[in-house]
């Protein structure tokens, strides 16, 4: 199930991002309704440099629900 699949989510930066800008992304998300709870929920990510297809971050972390 994906929450965010965005293509381009700094498409209005044209010249793209000063590294100190880019330096920390963060993303928030208010999840509404669980179907089945689990122990946590694995969260992957990749944000991939639009200009170099060599460059990208990967990880994921695990997401505990209170």
């Amino acid at each position: 199930m994906f929450f965010l699949d965005e293509k381009d989510l700094f498409r209005s930066y044209q010249d793209g991002l000063s590294p100190e800008d880019a330096r920390y992304i963060t993303l928030s998300v208010v999840i509404t309704q669980i179907d089945k709870l689990y122990d946590f929920y694995r969260v992957i990510f990749r944000v991939k440099d639009k200009n170099d297809e060599q460059k990208s971050v990967e990880g994921s972390y695990k997401l505990y629900i209170e």
